[in-house]
């Protein structure tokens, strides 16, 4: 952690002490850098205390668990198998994502031809990425 930030702050120097403006994959790094931080803070005040013990008796108690749980794979096949509202939900991830990763890696070569620069492609990235952002919500 404290070697990130300090790679951060130094990359943070950098910029600042340019006196050229950023191009192409920089604003990619400094976009990312900036967008951590709050995502840093999310994570370090959601982030339950515990004390060393409490993780000691947590550990103990899931190494009794899964010694007693066996996992069978096939039975979790045959009951996904018998719900048809699962398979429909799976059947759609496979063909939106297969879809969707066609657009995107093709996307670019597209671009390309049609005389887009890197700082396109950049954006287009970005805006995919926040258009699929709300989906962790829902």
């Amino acid at each position: 952690s404290i070697k990130a930030c300090n790679a951060l702050v130094d990359f943070t120097r950098d910029i600042i002490g340019k006196t050229r403006p950023l191009k192409g994959y920089e604003w990619a790094f400094v976009a990312h850098a900036v967008l951590s931080i709050p995502t840093y803070f999310c994570i370090r005040a959601f982030r339950p205390a515990k004390s060393d013990d409490a993780i000691e008796q947590n550990k103990q108690k899931q190494k009794a668990v899964e010694e007693t749980k066996e996992t069978n794979i096939m039975d979790g096949l045959r009951l996904v198998s018998k719900n048809s509202d699962a398979l429909v939900f799976f059947f759609l991830v496979f063909v939106i994502g297969t879809s969707s990763g066609c657009i995107e890696n093709f996307a670019y070569v597209r671009v390309r031809e049609v005389g887009g620069t890197g700082n396109n492609m950049g954006i287009l990235r970005l805006v995919s990425s926040l258009a699929g952002a709300p989906m962790f919500w829902f």
